[in-house]
């Protein structure tokens, strides 16, 4: 919300609990935060004061805020809406990072999975797994007694019922290990003549 205002009878120490309060008129359960206050003097002398507010509002309670901002604005005080942005909330963004994960885990044991059943005798695990690394960098050095081999997994997954115009990639470097079973020595007879 931007709150465009003239100081007169409510006075600078007064107007920021004053605008606090029409502005829990227009939305009582928001947790409003000023995010700018400009003062300034026009030609005439008056004292002009913008201030931008911000809070985070369900879907629902948008309907009507904008007759809201009407019914609160009187001369030489204005309420207006000054931008509606649907950015996920930090909340949403780390639900949908974890089940983003979730579908990584859930590829890559899947992955496991078929390579031990088409090569049963390697024994494939999950050597390591590290999220959002450069995939342009060099790829880990093979550990002794293994084959190392890895996997760039790329998911979007939306934990939102909002469609949103923004996706959350979670980008895994997996390595994936075998234990070669040790062979045992053979035995080699030699014949004397």
């Amino acid at each position: 919300m931007n709150v465009d205002a003239v100081l007169d009878k409510i006075g600078l120490a007064n107007i920021n609990s004053h605008v606090l309060e029409n502005l829990h008129k227009m939305a009582s359960d928001a947790d409003w935060h000023v995010t700018q206050f400009d003062r300034t003097q026009d030609k005439s002398g008056l004292e002009m004061l913008h201030i931008a507010a911000e809070a985070r509002l369900s879907q629902d309670k948008l309907t009507g805020l904008r007759d809201k901002a009407k019914d609160i604005t009187k001369p030489g005080e204005t309420y207006t809406i000054g931008d509606i942005d649907f950015t996920p909330s930090k909340t949403e963004i780390e639900k949908t990072e974890a089940a983003a994960r979730s579908d990584v885990y859930a590829q890559v044991k899947q992955e496991i999975e078929s390579l031990n059943k088409t090569y049963p005798e390697q024994h494939y695990f999950l050597h390591e797994i590290a999220f959002n690394v450069p995939t342009n960098g060099p790829m880990p050095m093979a550990f002794k007694g293994a084959r190392v081999m890895a996997v760039e997994v790329n998911t979007a997954s939306s934990a939102s019922s909002i469609p949103v115009n923004a996706k959350i990639t979670e980008i895994a470097q997996v390595v994936i290990a075998s234990k070669v079973p040790m062979q045992k020595p053979q035995k080699i007879e030699a014949e004397e003549k």
